[in-house]
């Protein structure tokens, strides 16, 4: 009777933690779901959240790039304007008829210019060399060879054209050097630019054919000098 009776104990106990575990497994079981159908909304609601930032991010890229659009254009009509006014001739470079014309413009001008003049149009020119220059650049990073070979033509006939002007503008000088205000020793300097421009040109001159000894010439504002051949130098 009492083994009958512990087995029955026994038999209760183990019923007990079956059901006991049954229970466990289907709680853990009950909080599995919950929280996979929590994560299931926290992503249904993170993804509606992340499509509503997308629509207001691509409204705001629409917005920009309609205002850059605007201040470029704005830019450029301000651009295009204080050229008028200033009636400029430097020409669009993307554009190889403006080139064309601007260097056919600079060659009809008067050929016998001062100085003065010829200085600013050989700065103006490499304005415009400095432009085809980052043209050269992008057809460069683009692999462009014949866009590459005509800007830098180009490049070499404006350059051409400026020594040109320097040297026609200084022809004209020395036609009328006797009028320029000379030394005590005969010898006129005159310069134009400065230091640290990239274009600068010194002139000397002697107005006296004989009794010269002179050995160097020297211009302090730009900063240029020369040393005279020996020939020169010691002539009489």
């Amino acid at each position: 009777e009492e083994l009958q009776k512990a087995a029955v104990e026994q038999k209760r106990d183990e019923e007990k933690e079956r059901l006991l575990k049954l229970e466990e497994d289907s709680l853990a079981s009950h909080r599995a779901r919950l929280w996979e159908e929590l994560d299931a909304k926290e992503k249904v609601l993170e993804a509606e959240r992340l499509e509503e930032e997308s629509s207001i991010v691509t409204r705001m890229k629409g917005d920009r790039k309609q205002n850059l659009e605007y201040e470029q254009s704005k830019l450029q009509d301000r651009i295009n304007w204080q050229k008028f006014v200033s009636c400029t001739s430097r020409p669009n470079v993307a554009f190889e008829n403006e080139i064309t014309t601007y260097m056919t413009m600079v060659r009809e001008e008067i050929s016998q210019q001062m100085e003065e003049h010829a200085m600013r149009k050989c700065r103006e020119s490499e304005e415009i060399v400095g432009d085809l220059m980052e043209l050269y650049c992008k057809a460069r990073e683009e692999g462009d060879v014949a866009r590459q070979e005509r800007y830098m033509q180009y490049v070499y006939e404006i350059r051409k054209l400026e020594i040109e002007q320097i040297d026609e503008a200084t022809a004209y000088l020395l036609q009328y050097i006797e009028k320029q205000d000379a030394n005590s020793h005969s010898q006129v300097y005159l310069s134009w630019g400065a230091q640290n421009d990239d274009i600068k040109v010194g002139f000397w001159g002697h107005l006296q054919s004989k009794g010269f000894r002179n050995k160097q010439i020297d211009h302090p504002k730009i900063q240029v000098g020369l040393d005279l051949p020996k020939s020169i130098a010691l002539q009489s």
